[in-house]
């Protein structure tokens, strides 16, 4: 995207009326993670938001409950009880960090 149209959105702001969702991922077992936090505009990023809640649905449709990724991670992947996530550390690395959740 130029960076001329990324000025303009960041100007423009917020919708009055913004989506439900934001992301959907479908993991390695067909799991469906739904991520109801936002980006602000023309962040340009494709992973996510850092910490963001996630739906999880089976492939059914039935809903498995709802999880909040640490600060500063956002879902790349998952498989059983394990995510993986790209990790942002202090000083604006990345790393890709394992997760395993508990309860889903």
């Amino acid at each position: 995207m130029p960076d001329a149209w990324r000025s303009v959105l960041r100007e423009v702001g917020e919708s009055p009326e913004p989506g439900i969702i934001s992301r959907i991922v479908v993991d390695a077992d067909g799991r469906i993670w739904v991520q109801r936090d936002r980006p602000a505009p023309a962040t340009g990023n494709r992973h996510g938001v850092s910490g963001a809640m996630h739906d999880v649905f089976l492939p059914s449709g039935q809903f498995l409950g709802s999880i909040r990724l640490p600060e500063d991670h956002r879902l790349l992947e998952a498989r059983g009880r394990r995510v993986w996530t790209l990790h942002t550390g202090s000083l604006d690395e990345s790393s890709i960090a394992a997760l395993e959740i508990e309860g889903l």
